[in-house]
């Protein structure tokens, strides 16, 4: 298998100085970075590289391979002080810095009946994740409740597909899904229940990431309108 290398610093700052940031490309774990500190990595070479540092992050990176073995890319903390601190992501060439585009996942927080079918199973699973970090009761009082599950079969993230399932069947037998404020509120020991079993799945969590990833990375003609500021030529 090819692989490209990937050359990783992080600047010093002081908003947020403590914060390790786990680095992930294309979906796969390759290391913590500390403040002030580098990272190299070896990744399967691919036609884009998406770089993040948090599980569908607004603050990440997207780069087209042009045939490079190494890239050299740079993490400046923005923001801080008065207002919230975020990353930014560069790529180094020579002395100079050229910040790097990123796929603003802010476009699909809403689903959009002028959405593709990518672009629609993609926005599913960015409900999906964002409402189980709110509480997994969200995801099943979602009107969309379905259409996630589906959708996540279709990504590849199998383990979190058949782990709604089993809850559903297994933990609220007969109950009607979605469900309402009523059951919420009735089924308050349940949901607890579900919420520990959901979180302590962790081979489901890098699943979903790889899953989410894979099926950006490889719809990108699908869904390019979503990038901004790149330039694929």
């Amino acid at each position: 298998m090819r692989e490209v290398r990937f050359h990783i610093h992080r600047k010093s700052t002081f908003a947020g100085a403590l914060l390790p940031y786990r680095m992930y490309i294309n979906g796969q774990y390759i290391g913590t970075i500390r403040n002030g500190k580098s990272l190299d990595a070896n990744v399967p070479k691919a036609g884009v590289y998406y770089i993040e540092d948090d599980i569908l992050s607004s603050r990440n990176a997207v780069i087209y391979d042009n045939g490079l073995s190494e890239y050299s890319v740079v993490i400046k903390r923005a923001g801080g002080w008065r207002t919230e601190s975020y990353n930014e992501f560069y790529m180094e060439k020579g002395n100079v810095l050229e910040q790097l585009p990123s796929f603003h996942w802010e476009k699909l927080f809403e689903l959009q009946q002028s959405m593709s079918q990518s672009e629609r199973l993609l926005a599913l699973s960015v409900e999906f994740w964002m409402s189980a970090m709110d509480d997994l009761q969200e995801v099943l009082a979602s009107e969309h409740l379905f259409e996630i599950i589906a959708a996540l079969q279709t990504i590849g993230a199998h383990k979190y597909h058949d782990l709604l399932l089993k809850i559903m069947n297994d933990d609220f037998g007969d109950v009607r899904f979605p469900l309402d404020d009523n059951q919420i509120e009735q089924m308050q020991p349940k949901i607890e229940d579900a919420n520990r079993a959901f979180w302590k799945n962790k081979g489901a969590e890098a699943e979903f990431r790889g899953a989410v990833t894979n099926f950006l990375i490889t719809n990108l003609d699908a869904s390019g309108h979503v990038f901004e500021g790149i330039d694929q030529s």
